[in-house]
């Protein structure tokens, strides 16, 4: 049995392939840490799960703050002090400042004018450099030069930018560096913590960590890539770019290699020769025991049991085709409610347009078109997802992550007994048409063809492919891929 060190660039809370792995090594007997990272869903630094393995999460975010304020003092006062000299040394060659600036200083004052120009002058920078701290602080600032005669100009146009754009950008993009270089040391610490002899890396963010980790240690490293992260639908060219680069840099420190299916086995293949032959552990689920269904997603939206309900649960993110599955519900029969469980940064604007289809079938429907629920706890996500009719997946064709995705809701929509409606791409495709666990979506999506598709299949063809569910739950789960995880420790092992 081994020490092993499981990084993860998230909280863990949702993040149900890296709980899987981690329960079923830990469950063999391995002595698992999971190191990854504070965030809004986390509510424990440390929990250690009933399988044994023990969870660790990192908070780098105070680093990340101090940071933040100190290099905003530091650079403030860096160019105050600046503006503060010049002006100052001026002020013995030159006139007080101009009218334009609106600044005159009294020539007949105490102390004599061209120190009075630079103090002021300083002061003023000040009063305008400080402003964000807050109007209070303006307002003393205001107070205090009235005292020596100063007359300011109006402190909602001030005459100085409290940010210039350039210096925004130059300390935008340094926080980040500096809180990338905190982040991968802080999840290095957690892993070199636990004495690992195998480092296991979820996701390219936490490979380089593992390497260091690795280097120190001398465990073995695994990395398990859930994506092609080249070629990730949310993210943009630069980043796509740095992805790459960043795995051409470790993939030759890499011990052995898990994806998720044999579509994204095949890219790495051919794309990243010095990777391990991949391991494929796809995202199937553990097999629920059979039950009946409780009524309880029915019963969350206010809708009688006979109501049939079109669901989608998962993360609320950008080219998932969520804009369409919700102007779809404009279009579904009376008999049919779409019901959005789940989370994420798209939230606001699909709920934004849900009121809007609401606010179009209120008149016309005795209940609701759409619904939105918060996401269910997972160890009863099965009882949650029951209450669906049909499981869709619309996801849009863009870039090979999607074209060859195989996410969650492949095994969890078939282990509640609900057939799946997704969208063409090739695993999802092969996935559904070989099981006969459900249909596809048009391949140029609207919304109206969606709801179209939704409307067109009778009781029976539903009730066809969800009694296919369970088979396909029987032939693969997760068991199947616990014993190839296992089998690769054991072979490392030796």
């Amino acid at each position: 049995m081994a020490r092993i060190s499981v990084l993860a660039s998230n909280s863990v809370v949702r993040d149900i392939r890296i709980i899987k792995e981690a329960d079923s090594l830990s469950n063999a007997g391995h002595d698992v840490t999971v190191v990854g990272l504070m965030d809004n869903h986390a509510t424990e630094s440390e929990t250690r799960r009933a399988s044994g393995a023990f969870i660790s999460r990192r908070d780098y975010r105070k680093y990340i703050l101090a940071i933040r304020v100190l290099g905003r003092v530091a650079i403030r006062s860096t160019l105050l002090a600046a503006a503060a000299a010049a002006i100052f040394a001026a002020g013995f060659f030159a006139a007080p400042p101009s009218n334009e600036l609106a600044i005159w200083v009294d020539k007949n004052s105490i102390v004599g004018g061209p120190i009075v120009g630079g103090v002021v002058a300083t002061a003023v920078l000040a009063l305008f450099y400080f402003q964000i701290a807050g109007p209070q602080i303006a307002t003393i600032f205001r107070g205090i030069l009235l005292l020596f005669g100063v007359l300011l100009p109006d402190p909602k146009n001030p005459i100085v930018q409290p940010k210039p754009p350039a210096l925004k950008k130059i300390s935008t993009i340094l926080l980040r560096a500096i809180g990338k270089i905190i982040l991968r040391s802080e999840l290095a610490i957690g892993a070199i913590k636990a004495n690992p002899e195998i480092i296991h890396c979820h996701d390219l963010g936490t490979l380089p960590s593992g390497v260091k980790a690795k280097e120190k240690t001398g465990a073995r490293l695994v990395f398990d890539a859930h994506e092609i992260y080249e070629d990730l639908a949310q993210a943009n060219a630069k980043m796509k770019r740095a992805n790459q680069q960043l795995l051409k840099r470790y993939e030759g420190d890499v011990d052995e290699f898990i994806t998720i299916n044999d579509s994204i086995a095949d890219f790495y293949a051919k794309h990243y020769p010095k990777l391990p032959p991949a391991v494929i552990i796809k995202n199937a689920t553990l097999k629920a025991d059979p039950f009946e269904y409780d009524g309880r997603m029915h019963e969350a939206a206010a809708l009688p049991r006979e109501q049939k309900i079109l669901l989608y649960q998962g993360g609320f993110a950008t080219k998932r085709g969520l804009d369409i599955l919700v102007q779809s519900a404009q279009w579904l029969r009376q008999d049919w409610t779409l019901i959005m469980m789940g989370w994420g940064g798209h939230e606001e604007i699909l709920r934004d347009a849900g009121a809007s289809v609401l606010q179009a079938t209120r008149a016309t429907r005795k209940y609701p078109a759409l619904v939105f629920l918060p996401p269910a706890p997972h160890e009863e996500l099965a009882q949650w997802t029951a209450g669906g009719s049909i499981g869709v997946i619309p996801y849009e064709r863009v870039g090979l992550n999607h074209l060859f995705c195989t996410p969650n809701k492949l095994w969890e929509y078939p282990n509640a007994g609900v057939p799946i409606l997704c969208s063409p791409l090739v695993e999802m495709t092969k996935t559904v048409n070989e099981n006969g666990i459900g249909w596809l979506l048009p391949q140029d999506l609207t919304p109206e063809n969606l709801a179209a598709t939704v409307n067109a299949l009778s009781d029976s063809d539903i009730a066809k492919a969800g009694d296919a569910c369970r088979p396909y739950l029987e032939r693969d789960n997760w068991t199947v891929y616990e014993k190839r995880l296992l089998d690769l420790y054991t072979n490392l092992l030796k």
